[in-house]
């Protein structure tokens, strides 16, 4: 699967106003592929094929940009479906592109600001829209522009590429040399407004983030260590060969471990390209406090023509050699040759070539060659198997991790994009980890994490004796002003949310039985679909994001769901049981973080313990193959909150 961002391009094709539409494409094209972009497009844009792509696993996580061409107004852009032309909507366009992880949006049509203000203010970072009629040539030429401003710098952000191409276009107006025109074939379906403005594309990023403003689409060149000079960690600088990267990344992954507290960076991670220059490798490695070299058979052949060029800019420093495989004596034989050690006496190829081979310790060895004596406060050799001892797992990098274990079977029927009224029982043992499948179901709908899981512990809650108890418990939880109408009002809490809503009844069991039949189905859902119904009928509402009700149930009897309700809009699942963990959704897991814990052959040898059990017993026995202590599975992986 491709890491490579993509931008997906809509065509808003009409037969009645037809537009060129290949210029703008082939413009989009020659400006952001060689720039490890993909370039998608849908060719005859429709509301299911664009949600189609943004619910696909391969394309959703990648899409970051939306780039529409075709006709707009201030209430919509044009469709045609089935060979009839209609509007999608302002609303509902906002409704399917807010859940997504787009980072911009670029409306290239007429009349498109109210439809870019609304997508910014529901949660889209950077958008482009028109304030007035556009002309096909001069969207082509603007378009083209910008992309091309945006992918010509790294580090350039999408404002700073939008105000380069609004001055270029400006300043060209004020000389009187503009390209822009003014009349022919226009990309609208009604009047203009604004028409006396000098520019006619506007830029939304008011109330974005600030690391959303600082978005690149070429990240800028990372040169972490020069840039942390006030940082009083230990600074350690990176050297190995191209094909060696997932040794740095095992070292990255937990330099922020306390044990180590050092700031970490590599010879290749300083550019995206995987290119590095003589400068770029002076800075870094004056920079830093401790030089560590990943040794194979690669390291003098990637690093050659950087050592030649800088070797007389760069500064003495402490060393630290790793030796990655059995064939590092020409590594050793090319360091030896470097002259950028002046204040270091190193132990000759064949001396750092035998000490590779020993089982003992390399500090050990050191100390019985005298020769090597000053040494020992200067660098140290050590051999790469104690390297994954050396460093400690992050339990928190941990814990996300484990969370993604997928359930392919169980989070099919919710489909992100749908905003729906949702009620799901999800029953097993105590070891199939319902609690992570709500976490899982709830990152399905696109629900982010900012959007707290409200739970309401009904089995295990002192405070819950009877229906009026549990009654006092929501309503304290939703915080809604006390009322004899206690699930009416619950009710309305519910569908008056402003946001995604998402809350769990834990431990429903067989001593709350009569709880969860009387208040939960037969009061609050009976309530939430009557009320819910009423506001239909009253025609003043309509669901723009998914809530959702999940009752979790650990023990081995299965409980009732309410009675399917004639709505397309609420959905009523039951998953009982919760199926173990299968050997594609264990090996998708192992391979999407081979980069992390490729070091641990455990994780392999021990796979027939992990595979076909329940997802607590498999993420036990993953701790267990990490050497990590497992309480971190209900400490942080299982935690609803």
């Amino acid at each position: 699967m491709s890491n490579r961002i993509s931008v997906l391009v809509g065509l808003g094709y009409s037969s009645e106003k037809p537009l060129d539409m290949s210029k703008e494409t082939s413009g989009l094209f020659d400006s952001l592929d060689s720039k490890k972009v993909d370039v998608r497009y849908l060719p005859n844009l429709t509301f299911q094929n664009l949600e189609k792509k943004f619910n696909s696993p391969e394309d959703s996580h990648q899409i970051r940009i939306f780039h529409y061409i075709g006709h707009s107004s201030l209430k919509g852009i044009q469709i045609e479906e089935d060979g009839q032309i209609i509007k999608l909507s302002k609303a509902r366009l906002v409704d399917l592109l807010k859940p997504q992880k787009l980072q911009f949006v670029f409306l290239n049509s007429c009349l498109s600001k109210e439809i870019a203000k609304d997508l910014h203010e529901a949660g889209i970072p950077v958008v482009i829209g028109t304030s007035e009629s556009v002309d096909n040539e001069d969207a082509i030429k603007i378009a083209t522009y910008f992309y091309e401003a945006l992918s010509g710098q790294k580090g350039r952000t999408l404002i700073d590429a939008f105000s380069l191409t609004s001055n270029h276009f400006k300043a060209l107006q004020e000389q009187k040399k503009s390209t822009l025109k003014s009349t022919f074939n226009f990309r609208g379906l009604g009047k203009g407004e604004d028409e006396n403005q000098d520019f006619a594309w506007n830029i939304y990023y008011e109330n974005a983030k600030e690391e959303d403003k600082n978005w690149c689409l070429v990240p800028a060149k990372k040169l972490v260590l020069s840039n942390a000079q006030d940082d009083a960690r230990k600074k350690v600088f990176c050297l190995y060969g191209k094909t060696q990267k997932e040794y740095y990344e095992l070292l990255a992954r937990h330099a922020n471990h306390p044990k180590l507290n050092v700031l970490i960076n590599g010879i290749w991670e300083i550019s995206d390209d995987n290119e590095g220059t003589s400068d770029d490798f002076v800075i870094e490695w004056n920079a830093a406090d401790t030089i560590a070299h990943f040794l194979n058979e690669d390291y003098p052949y990637d690093l050659e023509e950087l050592y030649q060029d800088a070797s007389n800019h760069l500064q003495s420093k402490n060393h630290l050699f790793i030796n990655v495989d059995k064939s590092q004596t020409q590594a050793v034989k090319f360091l030896t040759k470097q002259g950028i050690f002046p204040n270091l006496l190193l132990p000759s190829a064949q001396n750092i070539a035998a000490t590779f081979t020993q089982e003992n310790t390399i500090r050990e060895i050191l100390l019985k060659s005298s020769h090597l004596q000053t040494l020992i406060e200067k660098f140290e050799i050590i051999l790469l198997p104690d390297l994954t001892n050396f460093f400690s797992l992050s339990s928190d990098i941990l814990s996300k991790d484990l969370e993604d274990l997928d359930f392919e079977n169980e989070k099919k029927p919710y489909l992100a994009g749908i905003p729906k009224l949702f009620f799901s029982l999800i029953e097993g043992s105590t070891d199939c980890a319902q609690t992570l499948l709500v976490k899982t179901i709830k990152k399905r709908m696109g629900i982010g994490s900012n959007i707290k899981i409200e739970v309401l512990n009904v089995g295990k809650n002192p405070s819950i004796k009877d229906p009026f108890s549990f009654g006092v418990a929501l309503m304290n939880l939703l915080q809604v002003v006390a009322n004899p109408e206690m699930m009416k009002t619950c009710a309305n809490a519910i569908l008056d949310k402003k946001d995604p809503f998402v809350l769990v009844f834990e431990n429903v069991n067989q001593a709350t039985l009569d709880i969860y039949q009387q208040c939960i189905l037969d009061q609050l859902w009976n309530e939430l679909i009557k009320s819910y119904q009423e506001r239909i009928e009253k025609g003043n509402f309509t669901l723009h994001y998914p809530l959702m009700i999940f009752a979790l149930n650990y023990e081995p009897f299965s409980l009732p769901v309410p009675a399917p309700v004639p709505l397309p809009s609420v959905q009523i699942e039951k998953i009982s049981p919760v199926s173990p963990l299968s050997e594609n959704e264990y090996n998708g897991w192992y391979f999407s973080k081979e980069a992390t814990y490729k070091g641990f052959k455990e994780l392999i040898i021990n796979k027939h313990k992990i595979v076909g059990t329940q997802r607590k017993v498999a993420m036990i026995e993953i701790c267990k193959s990490l050497n990590c202590d497992h309480s971190v599975i209900v400490t942080k992986a299982l935690e609803l909150s």
